[in-house]
């Protein structure tokens, strides 16, 4: 049996108890401010919002460890409900699976808790005294673990952990699309990492400065991707450098010069031409950073701004390096360091995020493509490449002026 001191009736019963109860008196829950610290648009709303109640469920259950007495639970439930009940402005169809589960938690965890927390049994020192069984409260604390894996998947995040970097996350927290790869035969029409492009007869295919055939470096066709921010929901979208460069067709003077690379945009999906129809010689791989074919898999994650990424120092006014000591330094970059391939969300740089003093407004990450081994890609001494783009272009369909960079180590 665990016992925690209640204070009086009169400090937490009654009036009080109704209007802390009242807070889950609603029909549609309200945004407040300690949510949506940043302007969370409609698309990705219901990610943050999920990893909201997620991160906030994970950090009560882990303070219900440590509880010693009435009072305390009280302010743990109270946090808990204040955090929650502003998470959905309205019950939308990006809102309604969060809407229901919170609903949910309140109905059959929160509520039944309380009721049970609110019982008085005089102790033998004469106080008003509430007694709790280990069972019940073990039964709780497992309920809210429950639900907040729960919140993890809808949120597409790996499970929170309690960390004591003195950094407000939310401030930045952006989705991406994470970008996986298997070693599954591809189509001519799959998303891939390397391998035989897809290719409309009708248009001229790719060249380099030199008068040669490009090389596909990666396809990536919309169909197969999760609907994300202002992606189109079709067509295929190809990125080629060229075949055979040490710079792998970066320019370093103009990285937005599409002389060596080429970002191409198919709308429509027709008629196709082959790889062995364009007659592109595919013996001499050696300074081609993608060594074989390999099928993209898409799912939807999110994290905080990694510290290379310029956008880190932008929203909080100081380089991580200013902000954090040795060790926080250390924590924040193995839990998000922004490695890995894919779509949106902070980039990682092995040297320096090039947009910071010269293009800044290239501010959507349309591939980040990295070093793999187990896929067999390799950017110098394990580095990583970069494919940018305008956000107002990327609305438009636009993929004719696209930053392209990549450094190592």
């Amino acid at each position: 049996m665990l016992c925690i001191t209640q204070h009086k009736k009169s400090d937490i019963g009654g009036k009080y108890m109704e209007n802390f109860l009242g807070k889950w008196k609603f029909s549609k829950l309200i945004i407040g401010t300690k949510i949506s610290q940043v302007e969370l648009k409609p698309e990705n709303s219901h990610k943050n919002m999920a990893y909201e109640l997620h991160k906030q469920l994970v950090l009560s259950e882990s303070k219900f460890e440590r509880v010693e007495n009435s009072s305390e639970v009280l302010e743990i439930i109270e946090n808990l409900i204040s955090e929650m009940s502003p998470i959905i402005k309205k019950s939308d169809r990006h809102a309604n699976e969060i809407f229901k589960e919170t609903i949910k938690l309140k109905n059959r965890i929160i509520d039944p808790f309380v009721k049970e927390w609110r019982k008085v049994i005089i102790s033998n020192n004469n106080k008003n005294d509430i007694l709790v069984t280990e069972d019940k409260f073990k039964f709780f604390r497992e309920k809210l673990k429950y639900y907040s894996v729960k919140f993890a998947r809808i949120a597409g995040v790996e499970y929170y952990k309690e960390t004591k970097i003195p950094i407000d996350f939310r401030k930045t927290w952006m989705e991406h699309i994470k970008i996986s790869g298997s070693n599954e035969r591809t189509s001519i029409e799959d998303s891939k990492f390397g391998g035989k492009p897809y290719w409309n007869m009708s248009l001229e295919y790719p060249r380099d400065s030199d008068g040669n055939l490009m090389r596909l470096l990666a396809q990536i066709n919309f169909e197969q991707v999760p609907r994300f921010h202002n992606l189109p929901k079709k067509g295929i979208l190809q990125f080629f450098i060229k075949a055979s460069d040490d710079f792998h067709g970066m320019n370093s003077n103009n990285m937005n010069e599409q002389s060596n690379f080429r970002v191409v945009y198919h709308q429509e999906v027709g008629n196709s031409k082959r790889l062995e129809d364009v007659h592109i010689d595919y013996t001499d791989s050696s300074c081609f950073p993608v060594k074989k074919t390999s099928k993209m898999i898409f799912s939807l994650s999110g994290s905080p701004a990694s510290v290379s990424d310029f956008r880190f120092g932008k929203e909080y006014k100081k380089e991580a390096f200013e902000l954090l000591n040795d060790d926080e330094y250390k924590d924040y970059c193995e839990l998000y360091p922004g490695t890995g391939h894919k779509i949106g969300g902070y980039g990682y740089f092995s040297q320096v995020d090039i947009r910071k003093n010269n293009y800044s407004e290239y501010d959507f990450l349309l591939l980040q493509l990295d070093t793999d081994e187990a896929l067999d890609i390799m950017w110098g001494d394990c580095g990583v490449a970069h494919f940018f783009i305008k956000s107002k272009d990327l609305k438009k369909g636009k993929f004719d002026d696209i930053l392209y960079t990549w450094d190592c180590y």
